[in-house]
């Protein structure tokens, strides 16, 4: 049986809430990605990671150390998600890294089928995925922004925004 980690975007599961459902539906069926092993008694999931988010000066680093006990813990192989193979720039780079670091670890990029075929699905998922995280929304700051709005406007209205937020 082969133990398996499997490594996601950072930014598709802290930011999307992506809880990597298609990855295990796939792992769990031993399809996909993952049919190939079937032949060694199946698959064991030892692990999910998440990348640093897209790169800072020190994200190499960050991804070692995230890797790093998923293979000192005996995994023999780790998937870098599919999230990644179909918007990360840097995932052949990562692969490269982990091998170099942890030769005992296969990589395998992917980890669940495709929509369609693998280049449509890329440029589909990834123009989501792009507009997802880029779509403007609600910050702190616009928080912060409407409560100071509300304390100017008086008393009145800032006890009726509480009255109203505690109901």
């Amino acid at each position: 049986m082969k133990k398996i980690g499997i490594l996601t975007c950072g930014n598709l599961t802290q930011d999307m809430g992506c809880c990597s459902f298609m990855c295990l539906k796939e792992l769990n069926a031993l399809s996909g990605p993952f049919a190939r092993y079937k032949k060694d008694g199946g698959a064991q999931l030892m692990g999910i990671i998440s990348c640093a988010g897209c790169p800072t000066a020190i994200a190499p680093e960050k991804i070692l150390m995230r890797v790093r006990a998923l293979a000192e813990l005996g995994c023999d192989v780790i998937h870098i998600g599919s999230c990644m193979e179909y918007v990360c720039p840097f995932k052949n780079k990562y692969k490269t890294l982990i091998e170099e670091r942890y030769p005992d670890v296969t990589v395998e990029i992917g980890t669940h089928g495709y929509v369609v075929d693998r280049e449509t699905s890329r440029k589909l998922f990834g123009k989501i995925t792009r507009d997802i995280l880029l779509q403007e929304r609600l910050s702190m700051t616009d928080m912060f922004l409407q409560i100071l709005e509300l304390k100017e406007r008086g008393n009145n209205e800032m006890e009726s925004a509480v009255r109203n937020a505690t109901r």
